[in-house]
């Protein structure tokens, strides 16, 4: 947050994705929505998204017999729950995709909501998947709750996790003239970007970037 280049937005994507067009069209998208948050969030319950999945108590792979012991009993149901209201006062939970593309203010607010709040830390240190739920907690519960739109990416999320990207896929790509699109229980938007890709398949990747190349 201290660099020297003043960033107006802050995009967190995994290595499994892969831009669906240019470096230049995203920033002109970005400068064209400024002031959008893009953040695919949801209340919890929702489907999929169970209460128990953010207060069952978890422990990271850093502490290995709680984390297996744990582990075991959330498989079986019998994980502890916490109450999330002793941790997180009035605050609504909220939860939805880990990756995102937030405006510098949003990234400020999330830090300095962070440091505030050491409760509402150690209750999302021991979540699972805290990624999905901590900025869209923060977010969600703020002003900035009413910029926000869904991740531009595109998934295809059958049941419990994404498929890897295929020939079936990057067909379809290429079948849309007018750019990508997704629309799922989080909104509608134009996919900047698709995961997951495999190293594995590096004639897809030339493919997509055949066609980001014939968007510019």
């Amino acid at each position: 947050m201290n660099s020297i280049t003043h960033y107006d937005y802050f995009v967190l994507i995994s290595g499994s994705d892969y831009p669906l067009r240019s470096a230049a069209y995203i920033e002109d998208f970005l400068d064209q929505n400024r002031g959008t948050e893009f953040l695919s969030l949801g209340k919890v319950p929702a489907p999929g998204k169970p209460i128990a999945r953010i207060t069952m108590t978890r422990y990271p792979s850093t502490q290995p017999i709680r984390h297996y012991a744990f582990r075991a009993l959330a498989k079986v149901g019998l994980g502890p729950q916490r109450d999330h209201r002793a941790y997180l006062g009035s605050m609504v939970l909220y939860s939805g995709l880990q990756w995102w593309a937030l405006s510098r203010e949003a990234c400020t607010y999330a830090v300095l909501c962070a440091d505030a709040k050491e409760r509402m830390v150690e209750f999302f240190e021991k979540s699972f998947a805290p990624d999905e739920s901590f900025f869209q907690t923060i977010l969600g519960n703020s002003d900035f709750r009413n910029r926000v739109q869904r991740f531009p990416i595109y998934l295809d999320w059958p049941i419990d996790r994404p498929r890897m990207m295929g020939e079936e896929h990057v067909a379809f790509f290429e079948s849309q003239k007018d750019g990508v699109y997704r629309e799922d229980a989080y909104g509608r938007s134009e996919a900047l970007f698709a995961r997951k890709f495999s190293d594995d398949q590096p004639a897809l990747l030339d493919r997509v970037d055949a066609l980001i190349e014939n968007r510019a």
